[in-house]
């Protein structure tokens, strides 16, 4: 008789305990599922003048990516076109795409 009552209080209390963990798991769950406030985000471009190191920043343009001569974007310096370097967001900390061609100087 006691072993039984002990049986069924363990019983209860085993299913007491997995209830209480699944309603914190479920809670937890949730969360961290709550949609964050999703913000305006701008993309910058870097541009390069090839020739003379020149750098300019303008939005991101459709069409935009990294390695493109714009010929629309002369350098006020030399007047060579401008090449796309970079496509970052303004704020984040990593770049989204980096530089993809690097100009080596060869020695004479």
């Amino acid at each position: 008789m006691i072993d039984n009552q002990l049986a069924e209080l363990l019983y209860l209390a085993f299913i007491l305990s997995t209830t209480i963990l699944l309603i914190y798991t479920t809670l937890s769950i949730l969360k961290l599922k709550k949609p964050e406030e999703e913000s305006e985000v701008t993309p910058i471009t870097l541009l390069r003048c090839s020739s003379c190191g020149y750098e300019k920043t303008r939005r991101f343009k459709e069409g935009d990516y990294v390695g493109l001569v714009d010929q629309g974007t002369m350098c006020p310096r030399c007047g060579k076109p401008m090449v796309v370097h970079a496509i970052y967001v303004e704020g984040e900390s990593e770049l989204i795409s980096m530089t993809l061609f690097k100009k080596r100087r060869r020695k004479k």
